[in-house]
């Protein structure tokens, strides 16, 4: 079931780059990834085999084809990335409490 899963990666560091292999290593779908660049999205999607590459976040965000985005960004810049993505994820948003109880306020602003 977890590899009919359609990936999304946000942006595309070396921590992206890790991340994919190991999807792509296990047999899973990497649909698109996004970065604050055009042009490295789609350097990374080139490298990687994925079919679709954002210049921004939010279109990452506002792809039909995406079913989850994986936040690849060190931890202290996950709130920003939060904000245009879904709300649901495995690793932390931001680095302290006052940050992540600040995440509901902003999506409402959306």
């Amino acid at each position: 079931m977890t590899k009919d899963i359609r990936w999304g990666i946000l942006p595309t560091g070396w921590i992206a780059e890790l991340f994919v292999k190991d999807l792509l290593l296990t047999g899973h779908h990497v649909s698109a990834v996004g970065s604050h660049s055009q042009s490295s999205a789609a350097r990374f999607a080139t490298a990687f085999g994925i079919a679709k590459a954002h210049g921004s976040y939010e279109a990452l965000a506002a792809d039909a084809d995406v079913d989850i985005i994986y936040i690849a960004t060190p931890h202290p810049q996950h709130f920003a990335a939060a904000i245009v993505t879904t709300p649901f994820r495995p690793e932390p948003d931001a680095v302290s409490f006052r940050t992540c109880q600040s995440v509901p306020l902003e999506l409402s602003r959306m």
